[in-house]
């Protein structure tokens, strides 16, 4: 038992070696903390609002209580910078964005405040990332003659992305 136990630990400390950050290499598997760390370099979206996309169904929580885990999960990550808001992929498919946050994004594909219009750093792969990019932008109305839109991807062993207004288009 104590050769077992001894074996056990030896491989359960290599994974946990492997995971820890060093100067060169974030660790593994953390995409909600460089994303929130990249967002909370930008100034101009201190105390905004940050959508955060959810590809889960809204019909699997009961009310209420996928915001309470969306908002205290990504807002940890934020330690107070900015505060998310979740969307659900289902209604941004269905342009079914509140008017307030509708409004609040294409003030931002104007190139005023927060330049970050979705974070996800949770069960997005790289087909829903392009899909929720294309979505999105269709849902606020926006044209090719408008601002350049990036989606910049954090990938660490799991896939995080944030979709953000980089400036005029050329």
């Amino acid at each position: 038992m104590t050769a077992a136990l001894g074996v056990i630990t030896l491989s359960m400390a290599s994974i946990v070696g492997l995971r820890l950050a060093t100067e060169d290499a974030p660790p593994l598997y953390e995409p909600f903390r460089q994303s929130a760390e990249w967002i909370r370099t930008l100034p101009q979206c201190r105390d905004q609002l940050v959508p955060v996309l959810s590809p889960d169904n809204p019909r699997w929580y009961k009310p209420a209580y996928a915001e309470s885990i969306y908002v205290s999960g990504y807002g940890r990550y934020l330690n107070g910078h900015a505060r998310p808001q979740l969307i659900f992929m289902a209604d941004v498919a269905a342009h079914r964005l509140p008017a307030d946050l509708k409004a609040e994004l294409q003030q931002r594909l104007r190139g005023e405040g927060c330049p970050v219009l979705a974070w996800s750093a949770h069960n997005m792969d790289d087909d829903p990332r392009g899909t929720a990019r294309g979505q999105l932008l269709a849902s606020l109305d926006h044209s090719a003659a408008g601002p350049a839109v990036t989606t910049r991807q954090f990938r660490d062993g799991s896939g995080g992305f944030v979709l953000y207004v980089t400036g005029p288009r050329p």
